[in-house]
């Protein structure tokens, strides 16, 4: 090929690779471009979303790198040939035909057939190539395209370099997020607010606000904000100052937010979450070390955290989820961080200070703080000092010499019980000062972790040789583990020993008092029977109207109610006799005529009032309401004549009670006389010659003693006058009022008076006179009392007849077998209770001889029953148990072979009771029925036995308000016996308030 031919060729194919490449690059340029201008407005608008970012960096990218690779490899790599060229050429200058390429083939072509000329084909070849050499080659290549890029490029370039000059900051930004696609960059706005989130964690249901700023670098300020929270109406802020507030309402779903102005727009994620809740708070608190308690965890709730004083003390917290943070702030303000571990927090250990308003605050993973803080004030404590008491003992009671009684008592302290105990003191009521014995016993041990201890001890004032008519002071003590505190002391509990003669005299009132009632249910009775009586003389028109069985009902149940009446009057009775079975001075032909006559009133409540009130339920029947009316009223007479019979058999009883009562206050009475004589005597010995201001103190303390004693006698005695003549006022028994004329013609007041005077001036030897003088007189005077005269007994022995059996024996029996049911539970307690009575073996001693005295009163009963062998051999039998009981408590023991024992000596006096009942007749069904009762009893513990003092004999300084209904209700006008003898008013009520919870005593075992 010539060489000019070649070189146009070679300048053809250099300008086609230049347009070629300078077209590719503004192909690329325009795609970049593009892509990059398409992500530059659409974050005008949006925020573009990662996906369609990278959308646009790939349509910007693959493009270019596909025709950089694309336009190296066809361009450069493979580059054309003159074959490919020439064709090139010849598509544009047409002229030339295909010899251009002819002449290609040609000079490539070394081999040429044998028939072609070497000579013609270089002619030819000569020959295109001078044609050639006038023509432009570069003129086949196609520039349209090149321009029409160009020109793209050119307004893209244009473009961008607006962008770049006016929107700097954004195209950087744009760039930025288009080159890289995934960064978190976030897209610039003209519009630039502060303080809006991407998402929101916000309390549950409670209205919250989002506080937002226009940023200082923003290029377009706005005047308002636009938000919409889910599908609630937008709302417009207004930015005041470039401030403003967004108010968003509760929300309790998660939900989106937008909020926007200008070209500024964001999503905001909200998320409602209940706000952190404090399940638990507890305070681990080591005590001082005198408590000798290990440390302890305590919940604290409240305001206020009460712990001892001296101790140390942290918090532990425990939230309802995950938290962030926690501190604790003081009232003035400091604040510490507290340890955060998952959902508990903990604070230092502090000693125990005051501090008030302190505050615990904890903050959630979320940012989320409780509505309100806790808040609390550490208050320290004093370690009080235990507080004891005996629950059960009324403040004011009374109770008999020979009473047991199961005292229960208490003690509390918040850090352990060290010792419970007990102590006493008896002193003459009426001048407590003077002492007559003390005592103190341990109870039981506590400890530190004993915060109560409850103890039982036993208090008999026979067994601890405390005198009747004292008073006695009861405290249950206690001690707790402070250090050098002294022993602590209950409220003083009072007991007043009653003497037999004071309990006799308030059986006999309470005595009294059922006979009032008696005698009022006799008089509903009566007027029950005339109007039966009129009913039935109705003519035979009215008895049939329904009036008149209306009539007839309500006689019915007025006759129930007085059976019902009736066999409650007959059961309070019996309990009364129960109770007189401790008082061996009280007549035993009392108790055995009242159980008698109690039980006949018993059995006419079940059977003749029962079958009056059948007649009157019969009559209600139109047909035999005349003849059951006839029948009624008969047999309502004939209850009537029997009730007032029980009722005269009751009045002669309590008359003869009555005077077995004179007798033994006037008796004693003397003997108090006698026991002063003798008193006088004593003093006369060690003072015969001193003058009165040089006695000695001992002898002046004694004569005033004796001068004391004698003045209770003379208003005892004046008690006594008096009462004799209102009885013989009431009675006109002819005795009582010689006996109280003479009293008064004796002028025995003056005596006693002037036998005061005489004790009082140390004249020992008159006072002695003047003292056995009246103690005469009034032996004198209960003689003449006690004679007979006033009996009106309906009975008396006949001829032939089995002798009867002593009511002295069958009392005694009833007596014995209620003392060895009392003892028996006394050992039973003992027992229980011997581990901790240091005292054990003295009060088992003092059973065992209460065991031996009740054998020698069984001793005393078998002889006056000597003439019965059968009787005597069974009460032998009991004597021999009762030894070996009182032998087993003597050791001492008191286990179970003991109570065995004890249980054999009730089987055998109830053996030998029921023996001498049937040999007694119809004489003992009374005293048969008595002891069934007193059997009931015999699970009741000390303390709850019938007459003993319980918890219902509480406020007893008042009487209680039972109580004075009771004593409120109609009596008979029997006047014998009502002074009590002078005592402080609440003793006064507190004897009264025994036989109280002696009639309710069944009421509280029943419950």
């Amino acid at each position: 090929m010539p060489e000019s031919l070649s070189s146009q060729l070679r300048g053809f194919q250099r300008k086609l690779r230049a347009i070629e490449s300078a077209t590719a690059v503004a192909i690329a340029f325009c795609i970049m471009a593009a892509a990059f201008t398409f992500l530059y407005i659409s974050d005008r608008a949006w925020d573009t979303p990662v996906i369609l970012r990278f959308i646009l960096f790939l349509c910007g990218i693959v493009p270019v790198i596909y025709l950089v690779f694309y336009t190296i490899y066809h361009v450069f790599m493979k580059r054309r040939d003159f074959k490919t060229l020439s064709i090139l050429v010849q598509k544009h200058h047409k002229r030339l035909g295909d010899s251009l390429l002819g002449v290609v083939e040609l000079s490539e072509n070394n081999e040429l057939s044998e028939n072609v000329s070497k000579e013609l084909c270089s002619a030819a070849i000569a020959n295109i190539a001078e044609r050639s050499r006038s023509m432009d080659f570069c003129e086949a290549i196609n520039r349209r395209a090149l321009r029409r890029f160009m020109a793209w490029s050119l307004a893209m370039a244009v473009l961008i370099t607006c962008i770049v000059i006016f929107t700097k900051p954004a195209f950087s930004n744009a760039l930025s997020r288009w080159l890289n696609p995934f960064s978190s960059v976030e897209r610039f706005t003209f519009v630039k607010i502060n303080g809006i989130p991407k998402q929101m964690t916000v309390p549950h249901g409670e209205e919250f606000e989002i506080r937002c700023s226009l940023d200082k670098a923003s290029s377009i300020k706005p005047l308002s904000i636009k938000y919409r929270c889910g599908q609630e109406p937008a709302r417009l802020a207004a930015l005041g100052q470039d401030v403003t507030v967004l108010k968003i309402s509760g929300q309790t779903k998660p939900v989106n937010l937008k909020v926007w102005s200008g070209d500024f727009s964001r999503n905001v994620r909200i998320n409602p979450v209940h706000r952190p809740v404090l399940l638990s708070l507890e305070a681990d608190v080591k005590l001082p070390e005198y408590t000798g308690r290990a440390p302890l965890k305590t919940k604290v709730s409240g305001k206020t955290f009460n712990v001892l004083e001296g101790s140390r003390y942290s918090f532990e917290g425990k939230a309802d989820r995950e938290l962030k943070s926690a501190e604790l702030a003081d009232s003035s303000g400091k604040t510490a961080s507290l340890k955060v571990k998952g959902a508990t927090f903990s604070t230092d250990v502090f000693n125990v200070a005051f501090s008030e308003k302190n505050h615990i605050i904890w903050k959630d993973t979320n940012d989320l703080k409780p509505l309100h803080d806790f808040e609390y004030s550490v208050l320290p404590e004093k370690d009080q000092e235990p507080f004891t008491e005996c629950p059960k003992l009324p403040l004011y009671s009374a109770m008999l010499a020979d009473e047991t009684l199961i005292i229960q008592a208490s003690a509390e302290d918040d850090y352990g019980v060290s010792e419970i105990g007990a102590s006493y003191s008896s002193a003459d009521p009426r001048n407590e000062m003077k002492i007559y014995a003390t005592g103190t016993m341990k109870l039981a041990k506590g400890g530190p972790e004993k915060t109560k201890v409850d103890a039982e001890f036993m208090f008999c004032p026979r067994l601890m040789r405390i005198p009747e008519q004292s008073l006695v002071t009861i405290c249950s003590t206690a001690t707790d583990y402070f250090p050098d505190r002294k022993e602590v002391l209950s409220r003083q509990y009072k007991i007043y020993v009653l003497s037999l003669q004071e309990h006799a005299k308030l059986l006999e009132e309470e005595l009294d008092s059922i006979m009032g009632k008696f005698e009022d249910l006799i008089w509903r009775e009566e007027e029950n029977l005339e109007k039966n009586k009129n009913i039935s003389k109705l003519p035979e028109n009215e008895m049939k109207k329904d009036e008149t069985g209306e009539k007839i009902s309500e006689q019915k149940e007025g006759e129930k109610a007085n059976s019902e009446d009736l066999e409650k009057l007959s059961e309070k009775g019996m309990k009364l006799l129960e109770e007189a079975l401790r008082n061996k001075e009280f007549p035993a032909k009392s108790i055995k005529e009242w159980s008698k006559m109690l039980s006949t009133a018993k059995e006419l409540s079940q059977k003749d009032m029962k079958n009056v009130e059948k007649k009157l339920d019969n009559a209600l029947n139109e047909d035999k309401r005349r003849e059951e009316m006839e029948k009624a009223v008969k047999e309502q007479q004939e209850l009537l004549e029997k009730l007032k019979e029980l009722m005269k058999k009751m009045d002669d009883s309590l008359n003869n009670l009555t005077m077995e009562n004179f007798v033994t206050r006037l008796n004693k009475e003397a003997e108090n006389e006698r026991n002063i004589a003798s008193k006088l005597g004593d003093i006369m010995k060690t003072s015969v010659g001193m003058e009165q201001n040089l006695l000695p103190e001992k002898i002046k303390n004694d004569i005033t003693e004796q001068k004391i004693k004698q003045e209770r006698i003379k208003k005892a005695v004046k008690n006594i006058q008096d009462n004799i003549l209102g009885f013989f006022s009431r009675t006109r028994i002819k005795k009582y009022q010689d006996v109280s004329e003479e009293m008064e013609k004796e002028k025995i007041q003056n005596k006693l008076e002037e036998t005061v005077g005489t004790i009082a001036r140390n004249q020992t030897a008159k006072g002695i006179s003047n003292t056995q003088e009246i103690a005469k007189k009034l032996e004198k005077w209960a003689k003449d009392l006690g004679q007979k005269g006033n009996e009106k007994s309906s009975s008396g022995e006949g001829e032939g007849e089995m002798k009867p059996i002593d009511p002295e024996i069958m009392v005694g029996l009833l007596r014995l077998i209620q003392q060895e049911q009392e003892l028996r539970e006394q050992t039973r307690t003992l027992d229980e209770n011997k581990a901790v009575l240091p005292d054990y073996g003295e009060k088992a001693t003092g059973l065992s001889e209460k065991q031996m005295g009740m054998r020698k009163e069984l001793g005393d009963l078998k002889e006056k029953a000597a003439e019965f062998q059968k009787l005597a051999a069974m009460m032998a039998a009991a004597q021999k148990a009762m030894t070996d009981a009182g032998a087993f408590l003597f050791k001492p023991q008191t286990d179970q072979e003991t109570i065995a024992a004890e249980t054999e000596v009730i089987e055998l006096l109830t053996s030998s009771f029921q023996e001498a009942s049937e040999m007694s007749g119809e004489g003992g069904a009374g005293m048969m029925s008595l002891m069934q009762m007193m059997m009931q009893g015999q699970g009741t513990k000390p303390g709850g036995f019938k007459g003993s003092i319980s918890s219902n004999a509480a406020n007893t300084k008042t009487g209680g308000p039972d109580f004075k209904g009771q004593m409120s209700e109609k009596k008979s006008d029997r006047t014998a016996g009502k002074n009590a003898k002078a005592l402080p008013e609440e003793y006064k009520d507190a004897i009264e308030s025994y036989f109280r919870r002696v009639n309710s005593v069944d009421r509280n075992n029943n419950r």
